[in-house]
């Protein structure tokens, strides 16, 4: 079984990705691949940031500055969709290893853009974690986002109530962290109990 999980940014898909982790799945976070990518300094990669955005989205050493791409990105769908063009088949090509290495195992991967992506037809059922707006946007402002920030980020995405309409399953995650964990309890059982 491979599970697409998604949802906007604050809802709580890495709260969910660990539950799942913690029964026993295998767990892929596509924020942190392409977080590795950047760590590893992939000579392709970086010739074609710097290519497109010369020096402004590397620090000092060399390091690519993850807040200055997310600048430009979140502030131009243009460009959003470029750096998806570079970054997609990279991550596409390490969840392919990773899952051939590992034949036979419930996966679930994290990835924000999925039903944007198209990645929904790699997967066999997809999930959701849904928030209301306004939850969404309390759990974000005291993580230190703007609400312009957060704005113009849910602005490049699918509203996380369509998301929550084009998913298989959703999970509700207006309460407490114990209740998005027996949801995702639910679900498992739910899963093993049609396989």
């Amino acid at each position: 079984m491979i599970l697409g999980l998604t949802g906007s940014f604050g809802c709580g898909k890495s709260s969910a990705l660990t539950c799942f982790r913690n029964a026993g799945w295998q767990t892929l976070n596509t924020d942190d691949i392409c977080a590795e990518l950047y760590e590893r300094r992939d000579a392709g990669l970086t010739n074609e940031l710097r290519t497109r955005w010369q020096d402004k989205v590397f620090h000092s050493d060399g390091r690519v500055n993850k807040a200055a791409i997310a600048e430009i990105v979140f502030s131009d769908r243009a460009e959003l969709q470029w750096l998806c063009s570079v970054l997609y088949p990279l991550i596409a090509e390490n969840i392919r290893e990773t899952l051939e290495r590992h034949p036979g195992k419930d996966f679930i991967i994290e990835v924000p853009l999925l039903f944007e992506s198209g990645w929904d037809e790699m997967c066999d059922k997809t999930v959701c974690v849904w928030t209301d707006p306004d939850t969404q946007k309390a759990r974000l402002l005291k993580k230190g986002f703007t609400a312009d920030d957060i704005d113009r980020r849910n602005s490049r995405q699918l509203p996380n109530d369509r998301k929550l309409e084009k998913a298989d399953f959703g999970l509700i995650n207006n309460g407490s962290l114990q209740f998005l964990k027996e949801q995702c309890n639910n679900l498992i059982n739910h899963i093993k109990e049609q396989k």
